[in-house]
């Protein structure tokens, strides 16, 4: 079983439980787990798909960051700017937004929606998206904190958000290893220490129903590191798994990445996350431009984007 790169939609992070084996879910983990400053948690959301050419097909696609809340001048509704990854939202028809965990997680009903995609063309792409939702009621919404955008440095304390798989802590010969349970949707936190800055993410491919797209992007890297040297492992590092491609990485309050890609190992119906495996985020700093002048879009689209005639003005724009 040999390690390779696998790149799919979604990814998650997981954190390490104190046990061996047992499963990694939620905030309070041996040494691992790394709550979010002030009210950011709060930030980060859940988004639902459904995919073109999969006709009916539900996808729990990926995570989401909050940037900013713009209430409306008259009644209860509210424009909120979402920063994610561009691939999780490949070939979707209709996009659901959703803040808390499992089936009593809160879908917000929304009634128009923006998308601004990452700067480049499918050939090459950088893995970024700026959505702008358009939510009826803004009293169903939460506290956000505030985000401000800054570049890391190598050897920064990273933690690493979303609502992505948790896993299990496994030992082979070859050393430890997250075993995926493959199931979307409880919010995570955890810490690990940022590699490398500035580097080359991609390129990669990602498709979904009829759409393919290559990202090629400027970087911020992490490495999974177990300890102690043998069993029982009672320490690691958070992790990218399934669910939670286009989730944060803040160091302090200062977002610093978002979600792409990671090295995840597929045996039959089984993934997992070895030791020594490479997760790679989106470096927001270096695309600042792009999401500051599309979150100052919304709801104010520029020309291209049709306001007002929601996901029909979405989907006629993606297929362009």
């Amino acid at each position: 079983m040999s390690i390779s790169r696998f790149f799919s939609r979604v990814f998650g992070v997981v954190v390490l439980s104190p046990l061996v084996a047992a499963s990694a879910r939620g905030i309070g983990l041996l040494n691992t787990s790394q709550a979010l400053p002030g009210n950011l948690k709060n930030n980060v959301v859940r988004l639902h798909t459904e995919v073109n050419g999969l006709a009916g097909v539900k996808k729990d696609a990926g995570s989401g960051l909050v940037l900013e809340q713009k209430n409306d001048k008259t009644g209860n509704g509210a424009w909120i700017c979402i920063l994610t990854a561009d691939h999780v939202l490949l070939a979707a028809d209709k996009i659901g937004l959703g803040f808390g965990d499992g089936i009593s997680a809160t879908m917000v009903q929304t009634s128009t929606l923006q998308l601004y995609r990452g700067p480049g063309t499918d050939d090459s792409r950088i893995d970024l998206a700026v959505l702008g939702f358009h939510v009826d009621d803004r009293t169903k919404l939460p506290t956000f904190g505030a985000v401000t955008i800054a570049a890391p440095k190598k050897n920064d304390a990273g933690v690493l958000a979303g609502y992505g798989a948790g896993g299990s802590v496994v030992e082979f010969n070859e050393g430890p290893s997250y075993l995926s349970d493959k199931k979307f949707g409880t919010y995570r936190s955890g810490k690990d220490t940022i590699d490398a800055v500035g580097v080359d993410g991609g390129p990669v491919e990602f498709s979904q129903g009829l759409e393919v797209c290559t990202y090629k992007f400027k970087a911020l890297e992490g490495t999974l590191a177990f300890g102690p040297n043998k069993p029982p492992r009672t320490s690691g590092d958070a992790y990218i798994l399934g669910g939670d491609s286009g989730g944060p990485t803040f160091v302090g309050s200062s977002l610093v990445g978002i979600h792409s890609y990671a090295d995840i190992r597929d045996d039959g119906d089984k993934s997992y996350g070895d030791e020594g495996g490479k997760w790679t985020d989106v470096q927001v700093s270096e695309y600042k431009d792009f999401i500051k002048k599309s979150c100052d879009a919304v709801p104010e689209p520029a020309p291209v984007v049709a306001l007002g005639l929601g996901l029909t003005a979405l989907v006629k724009r993606r297929r362009k």
